[in-house]
């Protein structure tokens, strides 16, 4: 956005969706993320709260996983695990993100959207 006074305090993120499970995407906002959870503890950790598309948590827990250590993630995406499909606009743009943060054993705290987290029609 090119606003001044959000330096330092807003990372842009990527521009693309991980692509597999093994590389990150380059982004400031996982460099922030991934060097941030150094100066936190299991016992006092980082809450990270995605409510979009995974991929930045994901890239910075790639290059940082000792950070599932010291996190908990929050995440709105995907749908309630009973729900018939997976076809959350979150996860469906975005799935190896998301099985980067479902299996890398970090805290997770998952607030699906169907079937729990918002209303279906």
């Amino acid at each position: 956005m090119e606003r001044e006074e959000l330096c330092g305090r807003v990372y842009k993120g990527s521009e693309a969706y991980l692509k597999e499970e093994t590389s990150p995407v380059q982004s400031e906002a996982a460099d922030f993320m991934a060097e941030l959870a150094n100066s936190y503890t299991p016992e006092r950790p980082l809450y990270i709260v995605a409510i979009g598309a995974i991929t930045n948590v994901a890239s910075a827990v790639l290059k940082n996983p000792a950070m599932k250590e010291n996190t908990v993630v929050v995440w709105l995406g995907g749908h309630a695990y009973h729900w018939s499909n997976t076809f959350a606009f979150n996860m469906l743009q975005d799935v190896a993100a998301a099985r980067v943060v479902f299996g890398c054993g970090v805290p997770l705290v998952h607030l699906p959207c169907l079937g729990s987290g918002v209303a279906a029609e």
